[in-house]
């Protein structure tokens, strides 16, 4: 039998808790094993990063020996990490797992069903993807060195598994992947993003002071605010300079 390979994505609103459902009412020719066998799924994630996968088998497999359906995530391919795939029951009824917490790696997690005749055929079912990330702000304080000033650039660290290189002159703001605070980004990352051109030149004493966090649409924010001394910053005067900046999306492959 020609081998068969085909992927139909579902969306799904991505919330605290994060729930894949609904399959049997996606059917479709294409998925047509997937869909006589597998009535429902949910994956939610739990408080300690795993995800409770809950699932129900419609009917016993005809071909136990030889058929298998499995349920799992990969990474895109720039991440050296395994994903986490496991065999799903072959009998009829309603089942529950935990799938083990994700690598502390920040990206996108896509969520698939496969099923497999042995030698013959294949389907894959392709649920939605999921952003891993930590939750929560980081603050970072900064004084601008004559050396920084100088070499007219200033590295500062935020979020987990980034720095941010605020470049005045080029107007630009360069997204720099690093392990940070237990956390990674695939080897190589980097990202950038224009700053406006009313942005201030870099000048020693210079205060900054930097927010950044990750939301689970899949990327990554930065506000700034910069004073002219840290005496301004102290006596509660407003900062000279403000904005917000959004990293480019993380890729899905």
């Amino acid at each position: 039998m020609k081998k068969i390979l085909l992927s139909l994505l579902l969306c799904f609103s991505l919330v605290s808790t994060t729930t894949i459902t609904d399959l049997g009412q996606k059917a479709s020719a294409d998925t047509t094993q997937i869909n006589k066998y597998l009535g429902s799924i949910t994956a939610s994630k739990q408080s300690d990063g795993r995800f409770l996968v809950t699932y129900t088998i419609k009917e016993d497999f005809v071909n136990p020996s030889y058929e298998k359906m499995t349920f799992g995530y990969h990474w895109p391919n720039k991440y050296p990490v395994a994903g986490s795939t496991q065999e799903l029951s072959k009998k009829k009824g309603t089942y529950t797992y935990y799938i083990p917490k994700p690598a502390s790696y920040i990206g996108q997690l896509t969520f698939e069903i496969n099923y497999n005749l042995t030698g013959s055929y294949q389907e894959a079912k392709k649920i939605s993807t999921i952003f891993n990330f930590p939750a929560g702000n980081t603050v970072t304080y900064h004084t601008v060195t004559a050396t920084e000033a100088g070499a007219a650039y200033v590295l500062i660290v935020g979020a987990p598994a980034l720095a941010f290189e605020f470049n005045p002159g080029s107007k630009i703001l360069k997204w720099i992947g690093r392990a940070y605070l237990g956390w990674s980004l695939y080897d190589g990352f980097s990202n950038s993003t224009g700053l406006a051109n009313t942005f201030p030149m870099l000048k020693a004493g210079q205060y900054y002071k930097t927010t950044s966090w990750y939301t689970s649409d899949g990327y990554v924010h930065i506000k700034y605010e910069i004073w002219d001394t840290k005496a301004a910053f102290d006596k509660g005067v407003a900062a000279s300079y403000t904005g917000t900046l959004s990293s480019p999306q993380f890729p899905y492959n």
